[in-house]
């Protein structure tokens, strides 16, 4: 009886852990927070689970959905760049000056996206870099040039800081003029909010689907109860087929009866 009690809410704890689904994984753990902070203000349960390769989010599979799209009006997950050490340090022992070329320009195109994707309001970044080979015994000068690509929030004030958005690129390529640096700027798709109406039960406020799994947990908790009320009936009813004592817990005395009693 004990081991069908054990296998019982085993497989209770077992559905209850298959509630939710991978949505993303290999984040690391500022940006997983950052996007269940999201999710959680819409309404939407999530979590988060450590992994090999960093973390993964989690949600219900219901809200898979609206989780996604809650997240891409954001501008999760992130483009993850590389920088300087990474794309050197994981060069060949042995490496041609036009490899090193061509890994300095990616590098520099690299870290140059990541300081515009810091700016409030960039969704992504992407910069692509001309810096041509200038023979010094030629009289002619290939100038360098830099085309720049912006996706960002609608409603935010990107558009205004294109100006910026140049200088900074100048500042950080040798060779460039402002006229040999474009910016494409497009606004990302504005997505609708996703509202999720909050109830009050037992003095907590939850949202409409955290209700399925409660319901769900409560129905489960109930079935496990009613197993055990029927297993501990079959046991009182063995010990008095087999004439063994049974404690009645009706009629047993505590020290509160026996006073009053008296």
């Amino acid at each position: 009886m004990r081991k069908t009690m054990m296998k019982t809410a085993a497989l209770f704890l077992l559905a209850l852990c298959g509630c939710q689904e991978s949505l993303y994984s290999g984040l690391d753990e500022k940006e997983a927070t950052t996007m269940m902070a999201f999710l959680m203000e819409q309404g939407v349960a999530c979590g988060k689970l450590k992994a090999k390769d960093g973390w993964d989010l989690t949600v219900d599979k219901p809200d898979l959905p609206s989780a996604v799209r809650i997240l891409e009006r954001e501008g999760y997950p992130k483009h993850e760049y590389k920088n300087m050490g990474e794309i050197f340090g994981s060069k060949g022992l042995i490496s041609s000056p036009q490899e090193d070329r061509i890994r300095y320009i990616f590098a520099l195109s690299q870290e140059i996206a990541e300081t515009i994707s810091q700016i409030d309001g960039v969704l992504s970044s992407r910069v692509h870099l001309v810096l041509p080979e200038n023979d010094p015994l030629s009289d002619s000068l290939k100038l360098s040039s830099a085309s720049v690509f912006v996706k960002y929030l609608p409603t935010s004030s990107v558009r205004q800081n294109v100006t910026q958005i140049k200088q900074l690129v100048l500042n950080g390529v040798e060779g460039l003029t402002m006229e040999k640096v474009s910016v494409v700027t497009v606004p990302g798709t504005m997505v609708e909010a996703v509202s999720v109406p909050a109830v009050r039960m037992a003095g907590m406020q939850l949202y409409k689907n955290s209700l399925l799994p409660l319901s769900g947990l409560a129905g489960g908790v109930g079935i496990l109860l009613l197993a055990v009320g029927y297993i501990t009936a079959l046991l009182f009813q063995k010990r008095r087929a087999a004439g063994l004592p049974v404690i009645n817990l009706g009629k047993a005395k505590t020290p509160a009866t026996e006073l009053a009693n008296l």
